[in-house]
């Protein structure tokens, strides 16, 4: 999920390495589980968490502010980003949780 003027809303889907300049909001359950070592293997260690959140909805302000875009599930960002402005946009390949 990320501002309307972030240039990745143009595209349809997010790539791999979009996000590799992008500064990341995650879930903190997300790092304890190192999802993102997972899914970006050796480019890990270049992406940039900016914040980590437990409640999406609290990180929409964050997001706002600019500090970065957060990975979070499509509908959970739909039930909050249209009133706020906000765009969500799929990961190509799909992130998958660990559990």
């Amino acid at each position: 999920m990320m501002r309307v003027d972030n240039p990745l809303t143009a595209k349809e889907t997010v790539q791999r390495a979009d996000l590799l300049e992008e500064p990341l909001i995650v879930s903190g359950q997300a790092m304890k589980r190192h999802e993102l070592d997972h899914y970006f293997g050796n480019a890990a260690e270049k992406i940039e968490v900016a914040g980590t959140y437990n409640l999406l909805y609290n990180t929409i302000f964050s997001i706002e502010a600019g500090v970065g875009s957060a990975l979070c599930v499509k509908s959970m960002a739909e039930a909050v980003s249209p009133s706020r402005g906000l765009v969500f946009r799929p990961m190509d390949p799909v992130i998958r949780s660990a559990n």
